[in-house]
Formats: C-alpha cells, sequence, structure tokens
C-alpha cells in the first residue's frame, strides 16, 4: 500500500482516482474487506467519494502550496547576505569553460566590478 506523501498528506492514488486500491492478494484470499462488500452500498460510496475527490485535490493543492512557502521560509532564513566592494578578494569558482587559457591556475581573482 502507498503511505501518504507529505506534503499532501494524502496518498498519490488516492488523489487521482479519489479511492484506496485492493492490493492483487487481497482480492483471491478472502478478508474482512472483500468478504464485507456489498454493491449497492459500494456504489453510494464511490459516487459520494467522487463528489469528496475534488474537495481532496484542492485541500492537498492548498497543503503543498502551504509546506512549499514553509521550506521557502526556512530556506530563505538560513541564507547570510554578504556585500563585496570593488578590490576585495573573492574565492570564486573558475569551471573550464569560461576559464581564460592564458590565466594559468593563478588568474585574476579580484572582484573588477559589480554585478547586480
Amino acid at each position: 500500500m502507498a503511505t501518504p506523501q507529505k506534503a499532501t498528506n494524502k496518498m498519490p492514488y488516492s488523489l487521482a482516482f479519489g479511492f484506496k486500491a485492493i492490493i492483487p492478494l487481497e482480492v483471491s484470499l478472502p478478508t474482512i474487506r472483500t468478504e464485507a462488500y456489498d454493491v449497492g452500498h459500494n456504489e453510494e460510496v464511490l459516487a459520494r467519494d467522487l463528489d469528496l475527490a475534488e474537495e481532496r485535490r484542492e485541500n492537498a493543492l492548498i497543503r503543498m502550496a502551504d509546506y512549499q512557502k514553509q521550506l521557502a521560509k526556512t530556506y530563505n532564513q538560513k541564507v547570510q547576505h554578504k556585500e563585496f566592494l570593488v578590490g576585495d578578494l573573492v574565492l570564486r569558482k573558475v569551471v573550464g569553460n569560461t576559464k581564460d587559457p592564458a590565466d594559468g591556475k593563478l588568474g585574476q581573482k579580484r572582484l573588477l566590478h559589480r554585478r547586480f
């Protein structure tokens, strides 16, 4: 069985189809769930669940947006802002495609101009 996702607090199968799946093992073996199956009652429950499925999806979207907002807030609190002045020494990563071959391994590392 699937477990509820942290962001939505719902099972993905439930959000997509509106109800829980019965695994094949339960179909072939008699269990309380399969023995207590009533066709008429099942149709009523399915109709009611389909009506509520859209509401569940909307609630999951709201919960996921709130979860993402919380993650962004936590991430943004940990960001340390630094300001550099022209002439400050900065450590920067030089990747192969932007590196000037004439610089050698001790190329320019001074901040020559500000980028905003």
